[in-house]
């Protein structure tokens, strides 16, 4: 089960302000292809559709909520307001992706049918998992992804899942390994 977008009348102080939304999505859709995502945490969320409508704002547990947007638009720009979300999994067709402000990510999957080509996680340094299976990287993508990544220590594993993306057998996983020793590039054939 999901929520869809359009019942929600809450509107956040973050959009009066202008701050920068913790992740920001730029997707295009179709009927038959829309974007979904999941997020999880605590506290709330709030979200932009980018649609027009009103902003939805959701409570964060650690049971991922599913969401998607009332209606398909060709391209939107999703924005995502919350302190402590720490899980987001996004499909669709994506654009960019950037979670750059959402330090308190834990763990992020993202499964693009097309042009997702880079992302930026520096700033994401609680993450442990990472999921970029079926995007677009190339192996210099791959390779600036896996220089991103956090080299703190965690109590567990942290791990980075590459499969179907045309870089995978030629990045050099050794980057992603050697932050914090911890890392595993795996990659399931």
């Amino acid at each position: 089960t999901g929520t869809a977008a359009a019942p929600a009348t809450v509107s956040s102080s973050a959009f009066k302000l202008g701050i920068a939304p913790q992740i920001a999505i730029i997707a295009e859709e179709t009927s038959q292809n829309r974007v979904v995502f999941y997020l999880a945490g605590s506290g709330t969320a709030t979200i932009n559709w980018g649609n027009g409508l009103p902003n939805q704002t959701i409570t964060l547990t650690s049971i991922p909520t599913h969401l998607y947007p009332a209606y398909a638009v060709p391209r939107r720009r999703i924005s995502i307001y919350g302190q402590d979300i720490t899980m987001l999994s996004i499909s669709g067709t994506l654009l960019s992706l950037d979670v750059s402000k959402n330090a308190a990510l834990k763990n992020l999957g993202c499964y693009s049918d097309q042009p997702l080509t880079g992302l930026d996680v520096s700033n994401n340094t609680a993450l442990t998992e990472l999921r970029i299976r079926y995007n677009q990287f190339t192996t210099a993508g791959l390779n600036t992804l896996f220089g991103t990544l956090h080299s703190n220590y965690v109590a567990s594993e942290k791990i980075i899942h590459i499969v179907d993306n045309p870089g995978t057998n030629g990045c050099t996983k050794s980057i992603a390994t050697s932050r914090g020793g911890t890392v595993n590039a795996t990659i399931y054939d």
